[in-house]
């Protein structure tokens, strides 16, 4: 249901945008990944692509801790596919 939802509206602004003379097509999962970090980090983004595999970006980053009985130490983060180590 909430995909056919999307679906209409997708249609409909395709249909409005087309009497205005303009060609639309819906992006991919991967190409709205990239218009999205395209936006939110610019400059990160124009030196560092994406790699073509969305998938490699779906990872958990933060997983629980081990409670009151942990070593104490706060742990290293995992590293996210394709980020630079500082």
């Amino acid at each position: 249901m909430p995909n056919d939802l999307i679906t209409l509206r997708c249609d409909e602004i395709e249909r409005q945008l087309a009497r205005c003379g303009l060609a639309v097509r819906r992006l991919s999962g991967l190409e709205i990944a990239q218009l999205f970090y395209a936006c939110w980090c610019p400059e990160l983004a124009r030196v560092q692509r994406l790699g073509r595999e969305l998938a490699q970006y779906t990872a958990l980053v933060v997983r629980a801790g081990r409670g009151r009985g942990g070593s104490g130490r706060a742990r290293q983060p995992d590293r996210v596919p394709g980020e630079r180590s500082t």
